[in-house]
């Protein structure tokens, strides 16, 4: 038993080092496999990059298709365009990804904790990172499976202005511009985008019609003097409606919506000391969601989240390592509304608050990279938890990488599943504990 369990994995290793996908350049620089920027060829989880080279070739309108591409990641959308779309990773559930848009969190504690992947283009977006297997220990709740990090376009050396406008079938349309410039040490960028659709029939009867329309607008302003002092400010605002189906055992034709408004502000400040041996930064970050529901035409249920995060981090240069020691805060506010009936009164509001504490180490001198994650993290709802995460990555040559990694995953139960209420539907569970997990993995990489 023991011999055939190890002719097969030397198969599957040697398969999958001969059909090994071509990876990115090992000095490519990450900003999500750690507290601090690190090079890929130093993270010993698995990751991938998209660039913004990748994107304009594939020419996808959503995130999501540019993601059904990832190793270990499955898709699934529940109807039209602009329906709700979800992505599993590993095999986990759909709030087990933590999502992050220019270091913003922005899974939505007003629906599950998911991230509203049907209302993500591939417009005024960079690049996206992302990293599987869990980074609890670097980013906290959420990030059970993987963390993706969404990182929008910014100004380079000199001013530019993208744009397109597109039209098809089912009366479908889209248009956006992106706009970009740096002056002195300024840089300003700013987009705007709206794609509609009537929309498709997907229920056995009937032949309505379920269109939705998404708009968006972001902005970034950024100030660094170039001699360690540096201001960076984000904003991104979403606003969409998408009308759906009843489901009973099918699609069933029903006059159903979701109207929604999303927020995400950040405002970050660094400064550099000691000839860069020690760099500051503090960051306020703070997302907002209102998301109502229809049903026959009137307003069936609402519910609403707001999340502030105060962070404050040193990152200790050591010769060649790095030391990342993190202290943050983070309040989260729920708010259900809804009208009573006979089986219950969905009005609520509920809270929860986080204080973390994060020392991340980068071991960074020769060909053999290490690093160490540890979290503490004291929650106002659930006992107090440790994460931990330990990454390892051998450079053989500039073309082959050895790595291997060990971490554990936790998740937060979602005001949703303690406390969300749909009449004769759905009734939270306020005992719910948290989710965790332990992972780990080893591969070979090779270009």
């Amino acid at each position: 038993m023991f011999r055939t369990f190890v002719a097969k994995s030397a198969v599957v290793l040697a398969a999958g080092f001969l059909c090994a996908a071509p990876v990115q350049a090992a000095d490519e620089i990450l900003v999500t496999g750690s507290r601090s920027e690190l090079e890929l060829g130093r993270l010993g989880n698995a990751a991938t990059v998209i660039s913004r080279q990748e994107i304009e070739r594939r020419q996808t309108r959503y995130v999501t298709d540019l993601l059904r591409s990832v190793p270990g990641f499955a898709i699934s959308r529940s109807g039209v365009e602009g329906a709700q779309t979800q992505i599993r990773v590993r095999g986990s559930e759909a709030n087990h990804v933590l999502v992050l848009i220019d270091g913003i969190r922005a899974n939505d504690p007003a629906t599950g904790d998911e991230f509203r992947w049907e209302q993500l283009t591939t417009t005024n977006i960079e690049r996206i990172e992302i990293v599987r297997g869990p980074q609890s220990a670097i980013w906290g709740t959420d990030a059970l499976a993987g963390v993706v990090n969404i990182i929008t376009r910014a100004a380079n050396q000199s001013a530019g202005v993208d744009g397109y406008v597109e039209a098809g079938s089912n009366r479908s349309s889209g248009g956006g511009i992106s706009a970009r410039m740096r002056r002195n040490n300024w840089n300003f960028s700013a987009g705007a985008e709206r794609v509609k659709t009537d929309g498709e029939n997907i229920s056995r009867d009937g032949n309505e019609l379920d269109g939705s329309a998404t708009s968006t607008g972001s902005l970034a302003v950024g100030y660094d003097n170039g001699k360690g002092q540096s201001l960076n400010l984000r904003l991104r605002a979403v606003d969409a409606f998408v009308q759906t189906d009843a489901f009973t055992t099918q699609p069933v034709d029903a006059n159903e919506a979701t109207d929604s408004q999303t927020l995400n502000a950040r405002l970050s400040g660094r400064t550099a000391l000691q000839n860069d041996a020690i760099a500051l930064t503090g960051t306020v970050a703070w997302f907002d969601s209102d998301n109502r529901f229809f049903s026959a035409g009137a307003n069936s249920n609402a519910t609403r989240s707001d999340r502030l995060t105060l962070a404050a981090q040193a990152d200790i240069s050591l010769g060649d390592d790095m030391l990342s020691l993190v202290i943050e805060r983070e309040q989260t506010d729920f708010q259900q509304r809804g009208p009573v009936s006979m089986f219950g009164d969905p009005n609520q509001d509920q809270d929860t608050d986080i204080n973390s504490f994060v020392a991340d180490y980068q071991g960074l001198s020769g060909d053999l990279s290490w690093l160490i994650s540890l979290r503490y993290d004291d929650n106002s709802d659930f006992d107090s938890a440790v994460s931990g995460r330990l990454s390892l990555a051998w450079e053989l040559s500039a073309a082959t990488k050895l790595r291997a990694g060990i971490g554990t995953g936790r998740k937060n139960p979602s005001f949703i599943e303690r406390f969300g209420y749909t009449p004769d539907q759905f009734l939270g569970n306020p005992d719910l504990k948290p989710e965790k997990s332990l992972s780990y993995e080893a591969g070979i990489d090779r270009s």
